[in-house]
């Protein structure tokens, strides 16, 4: 199975970044393309989430259960969409900051 990692580094604290990573409506503030987020269910530490948004000119819309591990880790399953899949997201302190996933 492929695997890509992307990540990049950025002075921000702790707080801040799992403030952000771990509200899936945010991400209408800053994933281009993003139209809408709805959450759909919410038990312990697990949603699911719908978003829809334009990639590559279409249309696309998944669905995806978030699993949270505050506040260094996120395991997401795409259940609907136009790929399948699973990513974990780590948010690791290293010296120069905060290492975050692209």
């Amino acid at each position: 199975m492929p695997k890509v990692e992307v990540s990049r580094v950025m002075k921000v604290p702790r707080e801040k970044v799992w403030e952000v990573a771990a509200d899936p409506e945010s991400m209408l503030e800053w994933w281009p393309g993003s139209e809408s987020v709805d959450i759909l269910s919410r038990e312990g530490n697990t949603l699911t989430v719908r978003g829809t948004g334009t990639e590559a000119g279409r249309k696309v819309t998944m669905t995806e259960t978030w699993k949270l591990y505050s506040p260094e880790k996120i395991e997401i399953e795409i259940l609907e969409g136009p790929v399948r899949g699973r990513t974990i997201q780590t948010y690791e302190e290293v010296p120069e900051g905060r290492e975050i996933p692209s």
